[in-house]
């Protein structure tokens, strides 16, 4: 994995480089959030392997989803760091020792490190608490228009799948669930990487997931 890990890294720094070099203003905490939902989507999916009834498939796709993000890590951390105004710190050395224990499976070793990181970096959205009937039907058009083709009915037999959002949400955490759906959707050729939903559209997705719907 390591040298795989170090290949990828390359080439996802490099994109990010000329991303956020291309851009000379950004949302104000707009590293902190990237990288506070790619730390908690990776312990979730440490979490998953670990999971008995992970089926071998799904394992292939999280490993490679954890390598994705481990080789945007080095420099998300520092980007964050930079905006908040923190020491800037090198974190290649760790993220390497971190890609090598969960490459041997040693998730007892690489859990501690990256829940120091949850807690340096929370997570948080603005807009939480939005229930109203407007919020439920704002919600319920992006799911149709971005979401139910893929996740209504998921493919369960590919690595990677697109899970039913509904049961996600009463399953899982809701950090983790708010950073799989932040990171999860993406825009056009415009935005590019970001996610191009505001706060409140993304909570009152949460929110109507989380609903009995």
């Amino acid at each position: 994995m390591n040298s795989r890990f170090k290949q990828l890294a390359f080439v996802v720094v490099v994109a990010l480089s000329v991303v956020f070099g291309s851009q000379s203003v950004f949302a104000q905490g707009e590293h902190n959030r990237r990288a506070a939902t790619e730390i908690r989507v990776i312990v979730g999916d440490i979490q998953r392997l670990q999971a008995p009834d992970t089926l071998p498939v799904h394992k292939e796709g999280l490993i490679h989803r954890i390598q994705g993000g481990l080789a945007t890590l080095d420099i998300l951390l520092r980007l964050a760091d930079q905006e908040s105004g923190n020491p800037i710190t090198q974190y290649k050395n760790e993220v390497i020792e971190l890609a090598s224990w969960i490459d041997n499976q040693e998730y007892t070793k690489a859990l501690p490190l990256l829940g120091q990181w949850e807690e340096k970096y929370p997570l948080t959205l603005l807009e939480r608490n939005v229930d109203s009937n407007a919020d439920h039907k704002l919600a319920r058009k992006l799911h149709q228009e971005l979401c139910a083709a893929c996740h209504d009915n998921p493919n369960l037999e590919v690595e990677r799948p697109a899970y039913n959002l509904f049961n996600e949400a009463k399953k899982l955490k809701y950090s983790e669930f708010l950073a799989r759906l932040f990171l999860g959707v993406r825009g056009d050729r415009v935005t590019g990487i970001d996610n191009p939903l505001s706060d409140y559209e993304v909570s009152a997705l949460v929110n109507f997931y989380s609903s009995d719907e």
